[in-house]
C-alpha cells in the first residue's frame, strides 16, 4: 500500500523535475544568469517533494491506455467524500481503536493514516526554512505548513475525498517536527564550521 503511494508519487516529482531543468535553463540562458547548484537542487527537491504530496492528496486519479491505436485519459475523483470539522475525534478513534471492525488490518490503517499524515509534512518544515531563508522561523514555517494543509483539505473535499481538521493537526506535528530536524542541522553545521 504504501510502497504504491511512494511509487505514483515518485512519478509525478521525476516528471517535474524533468520539466524543472529545462524551463531554467532556458530561462537562464535567455537571461544571461549563472547556475547556482546548491540553489537550484533545494528548489528542485522542494518543488518535487510539493508536487509529489500533491499529486497523492489533491491531483486526480489520472490513468493513460493505448488502446487500438489510440491514446484514452482516464480522470477519475475518490468518491468517499467526509468532513470531520471536531477536532481530535479521528485521532481519538484510531488510537482508541473506536468503531474497530476489522481488527489487525484495521490496525494497520489506523497506524498508516496517523504516521502517514505527520511523515507526509516532515520534508516541508526541514525544506520550507532552507528554501526560504528568510522565513525561516518557527512561526512562519509552521503557518505555511499549516496553509497548505488547510488549503489540501478544502481542495480534496471538493474532488470527493474525505476532509479532516484532524489531518491538518497531524501535518502541523510533522511540519514541526521536520522544523527541529532542520535546526538541529543547522546547529550542527554552524559547530562543524566553528571547529
Amino acid at each position: 500500500m504504501i510502497t504504491g503511494y511512494i511509487v505514483s508519487a515518485l512519478k509525478y516529482a521525476i516528471v517535474f523535475c524533468v520539466i524543472y531543468i529545462i524551463v531554467k535553463k532556458i530561462y537562464l540562458r535567455h537571461n544571461g544568469k549563472k547556475f547556482v547548484l546548491k540553489s537550484e537542487i533545494l528548489y528542485i527537491i522542494f518543488g518535487a517533494y510539493i508536487v509529489a504530496l500533491l499529486s497523492q492528496t489533491i491531483i486526480p486519479i489520472c490513468n493513460i491506455f493505448f488502446v487500438d491505436g489510440k491514446f484514452l485519459i482516464e480522470v477519475s475523483t475518490y468518491n468517499a467524500r467526509g468532513l470531520n470539522i471536531i477536532p481530535f475525534k479521528t485521532i481519538l478513534n484510531y488510537l482508541t481503536g473506536a468503531n474497530d471492525f476489522y481488527g489487525d488490518a484495521n490496525m494497520t490503517i489506523r497506524i498508516v493514516n496517523l504516521l502517514g499524515n505527520i511523515c507526509l509534512f516532515v520534508p516541508f518544515g526541514f525544506l520550507f526554512p532552507m528554501v526560504f531563508d528568510k522565513f525561516s522561523k518557527v512561526q512562519i514555517t509552521l503557518s505555511f505548513g499549516i496553509l497548505l494543509s488547510v488549503f489540501i483539505e478544502i481542495m480534496q473535499f471538493f474532488i470527493e475525498r474525505s476532509s479532516d481538521i484532524d489531518d491538518t493537526i497531524l501535518n502541523c506535528i510533522g511540519v514541526f517536527l521536520g522544523y527541529m530536524c532542520y535546526k538541529i542541522l543547522s546547529a550542527l553545521s554552524i559547530k562543524h564550521k566553528i571547529k
